[in-house]
């Protein structure tokens, strides 16, 4: 068996064939696969390719390394030399790819090894500030948020290195590709444990930009612990679709979600757009009367009602934009 230490910290061994990474001993059971037409010294001379991330992609190397036929001892060497350069450069991430820099990085950090302990949460401010997106929703998903300490992430915030409204587009795309590549919901997860007050502040000017979608995210339920109910919707509508709100929720004794379907235990719902409510449902079986709250809401167009409501007011054509309504009896 072949073995080359990197270091007091971590060593490769050459088992079946296959290169083996051993952190203290320990087998480290990350994939790895070597790049083989690019050196890591050589990064520099590509224009505009600061990590073998891009050079990835920039070169499309990865459909490549397939064709090439080395032998595992060789292959083995490699690895080898890149991740003693690696080690030699301070752990820079942009020396190997992501996928393996910072769990090998984290490893390392948790036996021990003080440099790793050092440069860990800043290599993952530094890789989020260059914004390279592969990168950035790496470390998203894979939950590297967490590691930053919450002046490091709000310094990232504040000078829009992490800018969420380009990430929820980013989102939105890979949902609408049906990729589902982008867990955001991570990085919602970090902006939780943030101060409250700093937390909802960041909600209320997501809300203003008109990403109500990342409500589902952002608990909009305990957002008015701390805005209360009024500055929340003032801060998602215009005035008066805001006062309409506040009044049907006061006449209904009953909280409207944003973006539910009204099913299960979700009683009462709207879709904004452009900061207007364009979309209703209510499914209360004891509201007998129509709210006529409602008509006051000149962007509907679509209002569902599953409730006791027996005829609904002539006036109804007073909602211009109104294009459906459903008005079901429940038994």
């Amino acid at each position: 068996m072949k073995e080359f230490k990197v270091n007091d910290y971590f060593s490769l061994r050459l088992e079946n064939g296959k290169t083996i990474i051993y952190v203290k001993e320990k087998r480290f059971n990350q994939c790895k696969q070597l790049v083989l037409n690019i050196k890591v010294k050589d990064i520099s001379t590509f224009d505009e390719i600061e990590s073998i991330d891009e050079a990835i992609e920039v070169l499309n190397v990865q459909e490549r390394v397939e064709e090439i036929s080395i032998t595992p001892e060789t292959e083995f060497w490699a690895h080898c030399s890149n991740l003693q350069v690696w080690a030699e450069n301070n752990y820079d991430t942009n020396l190997i790819h992501s996928n393996l820099a910072f769990p090998l990085l984290k490893e390392l950090v948790e036996v021990g090894d003080l440099k790793a302990q050092k440069i860990f949460s800043e290599e993952i401010a530094r890789r989020i500030e260059k914004n390279y997106f592969p990168v950035v929703q790496y470390l998203i998903n894979e939950g590297f948020l967490d590691y930053l300490n919450n002046s490091q992430f709000l310094n990232l915030l504040d000078s829009s290195y992490i800018n969420i409204s380009q990430l929820i587009e980013k989102y939105n795309k890979s949902e609408r590709s049906h990729e589902y590549s982008f867990k955001i919901y991570k990085l919602f997860d970090r902006l939780k444990n943030l101060p409250i007050k700093t937390y909802h502040k960041i909600l209320m000017e997501l809300y203003e930009k008109g990403h109500i979608p990342t409500t589902i995210y952002l608990n909009e339920i305990n957002c008015d612990l701390v805005i209360t109910r009024e500055k929340y919707y003032k801060s998602i509508l215009e005035k008066n679709d805001a006062l309409t709100m506040l009044e049907l929720e006061k006449n209904l004794k009953q909280n409207f979600w944003l973006d539910y379907s009204v099913t299960g235990e979700i009683e009462a719902g709207i879709t904004v757009e452009n900061r207007r409510v364009v979309e209703m449902n209510i499914c209360k079986e004891e509201i007998s009367k129509f709210p006529r709250y409602i008509l006051k809401l000149g962007k509907l167009r679509k209002l569902l009602l599953y409730c006791g409501i027996k005829e609904v007011p002539r006036d109804i054509d007073r909602l211009k934009s109104l294009e459906v309504l459903e008005n079901i009896i429940e038994d």
